[in-house]
């Protein structure tokens, strides 16, 4: 006898298939004695070493709880991870948002804020690597290059080097209250930040594309009715951005993202949805986003839902993503591969 399936059917069972053909997702961070919960997740590769960085919450989730800068290193292509390793903080200090970089030169910059509450940092601080991530620096206080806008928070996601050797990052200032670029020209001796304010922004991405422009990736508290992620480009190098516009085929449920170059194609992670933090998700871009693929879908189940993205060099034909999600120890920060 022929069994004909429901096309829907059949459909579900391609995802059943495809899924149970996916290698599982690795933990990175999970909650200990010491880290109580890891949240904000980003990742690099530097040599053949991936770097996730992460917050480590020692008392609570709290954005408010405090916490220190934390590190994990895989040297297998994500397949196995070191024990997490604090770079900066304690039990007794906040420290938010750590937004990595590798330069052309090898060298890892992470940047991030310290604060006493969970709405604007109190400094911004910068630590650097020269040996591949195995060690770092005492922290750099970069707060006077910031004027006005110290505390600014990074990210949280990956910076960039620009084509013209430029080392860019983005953050937002406040719930909400406007985004943000500040960059080095001299490999991060010195800092400008820019007063070209993106209102009402929030947490931001950054990539270059492929004609050298920068395009700010960023969340928006559903600004437009697209309840989408907001766009801005600029051809200066960062310093200005002359408009905000809204991408409807990156829909989002007020929630964190991450975006890379890789091969003149873009990739974009977050959870995929409206309404609720589920169905993490990365899409392509081979046109610098003006269309994106349906996506591939990394977890589909509810969780923090923040995802940091690193794009060649994890194989020849997969990128790597860090990405938040819970399970009955609470919240844990997961590896998975995605297609190139």
């Amino acid at each position: 006898m022929t069994f004909l399936a429901h096309p829907r059917t059949a459909l579900v069972l391609l995802g059943v298939l495809f899924a149970l053909s996916r290698a599982a997702p690795t933990d990175v961070f999970s909650p200990s004695s010491t880290i109580a919960c890891p949240r904000i997740p980003s990742i690099v590769r530097v040599n053949t070493t991936l770097l996730a960085f992460a917050e480590g919450r020692h008392e609570s989730c709290s954005d408010g709880s405090p916490k220190s800068l934390i590190v994990s290193r895989s040297t297998d292509a994500g397949s196995t991870w070191s024990e997490p390793e604090i770079l900066v903080g304690d039990s007794k200090i906040i420290i938010g948002n750590p937004m990595p970089l590798v330069t052309s030169s090898g060298d890892v910059l992470v940047q991030y804020i310290t604060a006493s509450g969970s709405a604007v940092g109190d400094a911004n601080y910068m630590i650097r690597s020269t040996d591949g991530g195995n060690t770092f620096s005492a922290p750099v206080d970069i707060s006077s290059f910031l004027g006005d806008f110290v505390g600014i928070m990074p990210g949280p996601s990956s910076a960039v080097e620009l084509s013209s050797g430029r080392l860019l990052f983005a953050g937002h200032y406040g719930p909400y209250q406007f985004d943000l670029t500040w960059w080095s020209d001299d490999d991060g001796l010195t800092w400008t930040i820019s007063d070209d304010k993106l209102e009402g922004m929030d947490e931001v991405a950054v990539v270059e594309l492929q004609d050298g422009r920068l395009m700010l990736n960023m969340r928006t508290n559903h600004l437009d009715p697209c309840n989408c992620r907001a766009v801005a480009i600029s051809s200066d190098g960062g310093e200005t951005f002359p408009e905000i516009t809204y991408d409807p085929a990156l829909i989002e449920p007020v929630c964190q993202g991450s975006i890379v170059s890789v091969n003149d194609a873009l990739y974009f992670s977050n959870p995929n949805s409206t309404s609720a933090r589920v169905d993490i998700t990365v899409k392509k871009s081979v046109d610098d986003g003006a269309t994106w693929s349906d996506g591939e879908l990394i977890w589909a189940d509810a969780g923090p839902g923040y995802s940091g993205l690193v794009g060649g060099g994890v194989s020849e034909t997969q990128g790597g993503i860090v990405f938040e999600r819970s399970d009955d120890r609470g919240d844990v920060i997961s590896f998975a591969l995605y297609q190139l």
